[in-house]
């Protein structure tokens, strides 16, 4: 049943990169109640994620933030920085799509914490270092514009 949830969330990430959000909901769903019934936290983690990455790109912020929220809460639980950080960085775009710009500042804010802590900490090949300075400065550059957007 493992192999079968994994399978349900890498066709959903394939039909997600084609554009096709319909079936990468369909399998993404799907993934994720596998996941429910085997009680694999972490699948579950990455589930919520494809789902509110899906639900942003469709422009249902609502709900994308919604699963966001989900995704986040079991990340921090399970202590998984690196998918805490990008949820929060996606949590904050929905956010800031959905005019609630406060809170989405405090989530691109604490992404680009975490992924600066991850950077530091992190004993890994240059590449991986640099896709996370990547995300911390998207995190940083979406901050930007949504603190300036939100003065008066």
């Amino acid at each position: 049943m493992s192999a079968q949830c994994r399978a349900y969330g890498n066709l959903g990430l394939s039909y997600e990169s084609q554009a096709n959000f319909q079936q990468a909901l369909s399998h993404q769903e799907q993934h994720l109640s596998l996941a429910a019934e085997m009680n694999d936290r972490v699948a579950k983690t990455l589930a919520y994620s494809s789902l509110g990455r899906i639900h942003h790109a469709l422009e249902n912020y609502e709900q994308a933030a919604q699963y966001l929220r989900q995704g986040l809460q079991i990340a921090e639980q399970l202590g998984r920085r690196e998918d805490e950080a990008k949820i929060r960085h996606r949590l904050g775009l929905a956010l800031w799509a959905n005019g609630q710009l406060e809170e989405s500042q405090q989530q691109l804010y604490k992404a680009a914490e975490l992924f600066e802590l991850i950077r530091r900490e992190a004993h890994v090949c240059s590449d991986y270092k640099l896709s996370l300075f990547d995300l911390q400065t998207a995190s940083y550059q979406a901050l930007q514009v949504c603190v300036t957007s939100h003065v008066p």
